[in-house]
């Protein structure tokens, strides 16, 4: 996971991101012991030719505008704008598919990788 450094940097390189890989990307939700809430995200197709990974944890949540539990099944959900931002140290994430997610929270995490087609294919 990349660690926050708390620079515009980070948050540069994490709205390049979204502007570029998550305009159009299947979501799982879950949660586990270890994070909150885990969205992990396969970016349609490919690009700079290679299948994508992203994974964003958020932890310590302040709100959110949805019930998890309708969310928590697995299901492939289909992304169509990801948006983070950081206003006096609490991370706002909003994703948009069916419905409309607006999150707070205090600790943010995230990570991209590459994966094989088979992977792609998987999911």
């Amino acid at each position: 996971m990349k660690l926050i450094n708390f620079n515009i940097n980070y948050m540069k390189e994490l709205n390049e991101v979204c502007n570029k890989f998550l305009d159009n990307a299947d979501l799982i939700i879950s949660k586990n012991n270890s994070v909150d809430i885990e969205f992990i995200f396969y970016v349609y197709w490919k690009v700079d030719d290679k299948y994508w990974k992203i994974i964003f944890n958020c932890n310590n949540i302040i709100s959110s505008n949805i019930r998890w539990d309708n969310y928590l099944t697995n299901d492939l959900l289909l992304v169509l704008l990801v948006k983070v931002n950081m206003l006096n140290w609490i991370y706002n994430v909003y994703i948009e598919w069916d419905v409309e997610l607006k999150i707070e929270c205090k600790d943010f995490q995230w990570d991209m990788n590459t994966i094989s087609k088979n992977e792609y294919d998987k999911k």
